[in-house]
């Protein structure tokens, strides 16, 4: 029976180091839909030993991480995904959403400006920076804010059917007084989506 345990323990080991970064990750992307994220986690972790090349792997990671709330961990996976793979667009927009997340706003412009360098059209990213100028105004009408109407104005621009711009545009007005502009922005934003609101 000591032999059973034993070999059966040896195979165990030998499949888990037989497993290659791929499968980790792909792994770890399975058991994250099924809400096992510490095991995914762990995957990932073993993916990045066996590869510490692997963007990927520091990007699933960081995905990870963002939805735990861990800020800093999020965010260094994903610089360490940027470094290996600096052109990933997708990467940076999620890192830029974290630093917005985390109130890190200054290295979330950061990137949308380097996505906009990229793509001037892409609606997200001028979503994405509009959102960002707002937190930055707060309350205040000041220049800020009119960046953050500009950048939605942009992505308005370039795609006219995202209800979220609509919403947050309409925020925006809200959290200056301006309820009038702010219904006329809802109005507009219902025809493409009635559930955001």
């Amino acid at each position: 029976m000591k032999n059973f345990l034993f070999i059966s323990g040896l195979l165990l080991s030998f499949v888990a180091l037989s497993q290659s970064a791929t499968d980790l990750i792909e792994s770890a992307k399975s058991k994250a839909e099924n809400k096992d994220t510490i095991s995914a986690i762990l995957d990932l972790d073993r993916a990045i030993e066996l590869e510490p090349d692997n963007a990927q792997a520091y990007y699933e990671r960081a995905e990870l991480r963002y939805w735990f709330l861990n800020d800093s961990g999020s965010i260094l996976d994903y610089t360490k995904s940027l470094n290996l793979d600096p052109l990933n667009q997708k990467t940076r927009y999620a890192r830029a959403n974290a630093n917005r997340f985390f109130n890190f706003y200054v290295n979330a412009l950061a990137d949308i400006d380097t996505l906009l360098g990229i793509d001037s059209t892409n609606a997200f990213y001028h979503y994405m920076q509009g959102r960002i100028y707002t937190q930055l105004a707060g309350d205040s009408d000041s220049i800020l804010s009119l960046k953050a109407f500009n950048a939605f104005d942009k992505a308005i621009q370039y795609n006219n059917a995202l209800p979220q711009t609509y919403y947050f545009k309409g925020l925006h007005h809200l959290r200056l007084g301006e309820d009038s502009l702010a219904a006329r922005v809802f109005e507009k934003g219902i025809k493409f989506n009635d559930t955001i609101y």
